[in-house]
């Protein structure tokens, strides 16, 4: 999301830094950058945040055409807000700036290897969309590749960054696991704290290669709630900690992820999600957690139906990947073969500005986003308020 604000008919940039404090608790670390504004006394702020909208795969081309900003509905925390303007991102302008994050924490080296891989092979539907940065932790975080449009660079970035993934697992004494609680907050703090410095305006893409984590489904239902339950896995709450942070600096996050495969006596069990949920969930009554991880199919318009995603969808040690990407209005990605709709996709996104007249607080929002006539659409679920601009010789 970008924010801008005018007073009257002059025009001044906010730049409000998020620390990940906010979402994750206190942290031992350094306080963030003060938020800055040129200030005119005796003027009223109006806001204005760009939201970045994914329209339905089913939508009439006659209606499409004549979209416009009054089509559209915004609820902040459930009251309306004033639609300024929308409209669609055009190819030609190249608007996306993406970052590709690499992670030994968040990722197994062979999942970090095959994802580089993979994404090389798109590289010229990267460069398409915009700008790719590249950034490595291994577990020192560093920029493999500034931002750039030129896709050799982005593939020869990609394939180095995935051979070194592979040498890695290569040198490995043993096989990579989810880190613990505390190292997982840590990283996910590092990890906001990076992408909210990073002050871009227009839409923006997080690729962020994160494996599932296997947990029961008493702690997937934890994660889907809205409020942390007491006793809470500190793992499942810095998860969910990382969604909201992501959505709230307005990046759109496309988690990469490597479905954990499931075994049954040392063998590989036949029987996929998709069959269980049939046998297990339709016969009884759903209950709204079977219901949630069901939300959104992942079926669109220029994807054939692949049973992989469905049992990826259906995967309760997927739920977290999945929660951080829906929280910023982005996709789980379970293998390469999504890549192609998902950047076909991101291309026909749709850009919406609202006017913003409330009083600054540094709090997260929930956000909504729908057309008139139509369901929710998908966009960011949150929506970061400036931090309050502090009195005049304080």
């Amino acid at each position: 999301m970008i924010v801008r604000t005018w007073r009257r008919t002059v025009r001044v940039a906010t730049i409000t830094t998020l620390s990940a404090t906010a979402v994750f608790g206190a942290v031992p670390k350094a306080p963030p950058a003060p938020t800055r504004s040129t200030e005119l006394h005796g003027q009223v702020s109006v806001r204005e945040v760009e939201i970045s909208v994914a329209l339905p795969d089913d939508i009439s081309l006659f209606r499409l055409r004549s979209l416009g900003g009054a089509d559209f509905i915004v609820l902040r925390d459930g009251k309306e807000q004033p639609v300024a303007r929308a409209e669609r991102s055009r190819g030609d302008d190249r608007p996306w700036r993406a970052v590709i994050w690499l992670d030994d924490l968040l990722a197994a080296p062979e999942s970090l290897n095959s994802w580089a891989q993979a994404l090389g092979e798109r590289a010229k539907d990267l460069a398409k969309l915009g700008s790719v940065e590249i950034v490595v932790a291994d577990p020192l975080l560093h920029t493999a590749l500034a931002a750039t449009s030129d896709a050799r660079a982005i593939k020869a970035a990609l394939e180095t960054a995935g051979a070194a993934a592979r040498s890695r697992a290569g040198a490995g004494s043993s096989k990579w696991k989810p880190p613990g609680a505390a190292e997982l907050q840590a990283e996910l703090v590092r990890l906001v704290d990076w992408v909210a410095a990073r002050r871009a305006v227009g839409p923006r893409a997080l690729w962020l290669a994160i494996d599932g984590r296997p947990m029961p489904m008493a702690a997937v239902g934890q994660l889907y709630s809205a409020i942390p339950a007491v006793g809470e896995d500190e793992a499942v709450t810095a998860l969910r900690s990382l969604g909201l942070g992501l959505a709230g600096t307005g990046w759109t996050t496309l988690a990469l992820t490597t479905p954990i495969r499931k075994s049954t006596g040392g063998t590989e069990s036949p029987e996929s999600s998709y069959d269980r949920w049939h046998r297990e969930v339709l016969p009884n009554k759903p209950d709204r957690l079977a219901i949630s991880l069901f939300r959104w199919p992942p079926l669109r318009s220029r994807s054939v139906f692949d049973s992989r995603t469905l049992d990826a969808e259906l995967d309760p040690a997927l739920a977290a990947p999945r929660l951080v990407a829906e929280q910023s209005g982005g996709y789980m990605l379970p293998g390469p073969w999504e890549l192609r709709p998902t950047l076909d996709q991101l291309a026909e996104r749709w850009r919406v500005w609202i006017r913003a007249d409330e009083a600054p607080d540094g709090k997260l929002h929930t956000l909504s986003v729908m057309l008139k006539k139509g369901g929710e659409l998908r966009s960011t679920r949150w929506l970061l308020s400036p931090a309050p601009e502090s009195p005049e010789g304080q």
